[in-house]
């Protein structure tokens, strides 16, 4: 059942422009922030207490950034002491903001941003990743200095570079304090669409031996939040506090650091891609990995060593302060493009563990792959797909088959609207295309698998992008589909699929609040191989993954083309596609789901979210019955 719901929607201040270019689907540099990065729990079970819950914030024309602290209690209730509406925030000291840590640092010692600081990159020319170095002047190549700051004294000391000082943090530059560069409201950058990633305790359920010991040896671990900023950092910061711990240069950035200090600032993405965090095992050893892309920041890919939640030296490169495993250039990897969803982290049919996902778009060669990452050694193999160039693939989702705790399939899309499985088990077959549903319609966000009660699996995928201001005018028309695994491939949109309708325009319910109702037509799976419902409105999409959740399909759609843009929530029959006849909004607040959740006897399975930028949702469970879910939201008015 799904009758809680909570929406956290804040100010923001105005949306900065961006010209126009003529690319119909991928442009970084303009890609528009209606889809913001979620909050992030501890837990999705709250019965036993509740949780706490982070949240991702910006403001735009400032750039500035956040991770703000939240509470949950037993029942559902979201909350938090951070003021949002003052710069630097002010709590009462029950929640904390990342902004308010870092004012208090800078305030108490003018020198933070070098001696305070713990940051670090990688050495290149070699551009793999594997020497880890201090974020400083007289520690980068002269390939490195060059690409930074031309113009500083290459012979110099750590600190003879003024745009690396202010990326460091070094105010002295800044318009306000007599200098040239732009001034900033604070050194933490702006949030999009990197999610925050929490690690405590390990929480795997391998049942080895050594398993089991290594979460015995870190069950008291010090708990990280970890968030990519457009400020040219993967940030790490203290759970207990706010405070940064230490922070991640990725080196493939370096070329464009400098356009951080320019003024007037125009936007730039730097660490904006999705990350993940999971345990794997590294030849005798068990650790945490983490692992993510820099969406329209750059194309690239990183993967670190979080198993020590602390770094002592950033100077050291050995032992527990060894974080940097590797890195993916697409300067030299033509595979790698700018990869904008979450990888996973995965033990494969060889025995060894991967980092695998999807090419992302825009590399070299222009081709929709899948890439598997070696976590402990970072080469790189990859799976093609036949289809063709100017396409790249989309997040994967893996699926264990046989439960042995090894992947053997992956599924995934690509910009040009196939749907994709691949044999983990025997990486030389080639991709098996298991439906076509047109260029039209790019399949950007991972998949959801659940099972199928004929046997097999239904995957679930949504269509739509946001990869730049182009994009964002398409108008058109997108869709949710379900397919059936058993199904002979590829699957004919037009005749395999049964087809459900959603109401357009929508209704209103007696709260005021707009709905939409669905057809329910019954699935024959002697003939059907799968479903389709396609999003009434013209340009709604779906940018996020879809998510199971007790029968029901859980997704939020987002439309930009209209004023401040629009989001609805939408909840779809797992198995049909359509309304299976079971109320699932608390439209009228009474607490619970009945006929006066209703609209003219019909049952909402949509409910509207309003205008502004809005998360996918992140669902908890508050009881064996009760379920809240959670988007973050931004409303961001014209400058």
């Amino acid at each position: 059942m799904f009758p809680l719901f909570r929406l956290a929607l804040a100010l923001a201040s105005g949306l900065g422009s961006a010209a126009l270019f003529a690319a119909a689907h991928l442009d970084p540099d303009t890609q528009p922030a209606y889809s913001i990065a979620p909050y992030t729990l501890q837990s999705r079970d709250l019965s036993s207490g509740g949780t706490k819950a982070y949240r991702p914030w910006f403001e735009n024309g400032a750039w500035q950034g956040d991770v703000v602290e939240y509470l949950i209690n037993e029942l559902g209730v979201l909350s938090t002491d951070v003021g949002l509406d003052q710069t630097p925030p002010v709590a009462s000291g029950n929640n904390w903001s990342a902004r308010a840590a870092f004012a208090a640092m800078e305030s108490s010692d003018a020198s933070y941003w070098l001696n305070g600081r713990k940051i670090i990159t990688t050495l290149y020319p070699n551009k793999d990743g594997k020497t880890q170095i201090p974020f400083l002047w007289d520690q980068l190549s002269g390939e490195q200095q060059a690409d930074l700051d031309a113009g500083a004294d290459t012979d110099g000391n750590a600190t003879a570079s003024p745009v690396l000082n202010f990326v460091r943090g070094e105010r002295s530059g800044e318009r306000a304090a007599g200098g040239s560069y732009r001034d900033r409201f604070s050194l933490l950058g702006d949030i999009i669409h990197s999610n925050i990633v929490y690690v405590g305790a390990p929480v795997g359920t391998y049942l080895s031996a050594d398993y089991i010991q290594f979460k015995i040896d870190n069950a008291s671990r010090a708990k990280r939040v970890y968030v990519g900023a457009n400020d040219g950092m993967l940030h790490v910061l203290d759970a207990t506090d706010g405070s940064e711990v230490y922070a991640y240069v990725p080196s493939m950035l370096i070329p464009k650091l400098a356009a951080l200090a320019l003024h007037p600032y125009a936007h730039v993405y730097y660490v904006d891609g999705e990350l993940t965090a999971d345990d794997a095992r590294i030849g005798a050893n068990w650790k945490t990995i983490l692992a993510g892309g820099l969406g329209a920041g750059g194309k690239g890919l990183f993967a670190l060593d979080v198993t020590d939640p602390d770094l002592t030296s950033e100077s050291s490169d050995s032992g527990s302060n060894k974080k940097v495993l590797w890195e993916l250039h697409g300067d030299v990897n033509d595979d790698v493009g700018y990869i904008f969803g979450p990888p996973v982290i995965a033990k494969l049919p060889d025995g060894n563990w991967y980092v695998v996902t999807g090419n992302g778009y825009g590399s070299t060669n222009g081709l929709a792959k899948l890439l598997l990452i070696n976590v402990a050694t970072g080469a790189v193999s990859a799976i093609s797909t036949d289809s063709a160039t100017g396409n790249g693939l989309s997040p994967a989702t893996l699926l264990d088959a046989n439960q042995d705790g090894q992947a053997e399939y992956a599924y995934a899309g690509d910009l040009l609207g196939n749907l994709w499985r691949f044999d983990l088990a025997n990486p030389g077959n080639p991709a098996a295309k298991l439906i076509a549903v047109g260029a039209d319609k790019p399949i950007t966000a991972a998949p959801e698998i659940g099972y199928h009660p004929y046997g097999g699996y239904l995957i679930y995928f949504g269509t739509g992008s946001l990869l730049s201001a182009d994009d964002a005018s398409d108008t058109t028309q997108q869709s949710l589909y379900a397919i059936w695994s058993k199904a002979s491939s590829p699957i004919d949109e037009t005749s395999d699929l049964l087809v459900q309708t959603v109401s357009f325009p929508s209704e209103t319910h007696t709260s005021g609040t707009a709905v939409r109702l669905a057809s329910a037509s019954p699935a024959n799976w002697s003939s059907h191989k799968g479903w389709k419902v396609s999003l009434p409105d013209s340009g709604e999409r779906l940018l996020g993954r879809p998510q199971l959740r007790d029968g029901r399909l859980v997704f939020l759609t987002h439309n930009p083309n209209t004023t401040d843009g629009s989001s609805w929530i939408m909840l779809l029959d797992a198995f049909a596609g359509g309304d299976n006849g079971e109320v699932v909004f608390d439209l009228d607040g009474d607490g619970n789901l009945g006929d006066s959740d209703k609209v003219n006897d019909g049952i909402p399975v949509g409910r509207h979210l309003g205008t502004g930028s809005m998360s996918q949702p992140v669902l908890a469970s508050v009881s064996a019955t009760v379920d809240a879910a959670y988007i973050n939201g931004l409303l961001l008015p014209d400058s």
